[in-house]
């Protein structure tokens, strides 16, 4: 995905939930700010799971996950058997203070990560 592009699934009310968004792939670019996200408000949905054996992230492309209001979801799971290289790229689980004590978590696990000027974080919004 390059040039803006991107994919989510999102709730923004009291009916349904924001789904889950997975994606298996055996390489996965984002470059030049794509994302892929997941935002929910009132549901334990809103979680992304990658399974790739390659996943390279470049220049402001980002991974993002927000929890808000009754939500509860916003997890990210990360499976690159081979690689993980992020440049200018972050990976961020979002979860709104008023919804505590429920945590959003990231996962990556991989043979190796490679890292130029990134963000990796998991973070409780006011």
């Amino acid at each position: 995905m390059s040039n803006y592009a991107g994919v989510s699934v999102d709730n923004f009310g009291n009916v349904g939930g924001a789904g889950k968004l997975t994606i298996n792939a055996n390489s996965l670019q984002l470059s030049d700010k794509s994302s892929i996200g997941a935002s929910s408000i009132s549901s334990k949905e809103g979680n992304i799971t990658i399974q790739a054996d390659n996943l390279q992230m470049r220049h402001q492309s980002q991974i993002t996950t927000n929890a808000s209001g009754t939500g509860n979801g916003g997890n990210i799971n990360i499976d690159a058997n081979t690689n993980i290289n992020l440049e200018n790229s972050d990976i961020t689980a979002n979860i709104a203070k008023e919804i505590m004590p429920y945590f959003t978590d990231i996962l990556m696990t991989q043979a190796t990560v490679t890292f130029g000027i990134f963000i990796i974080s998991a973070q409780t919004t006011t």
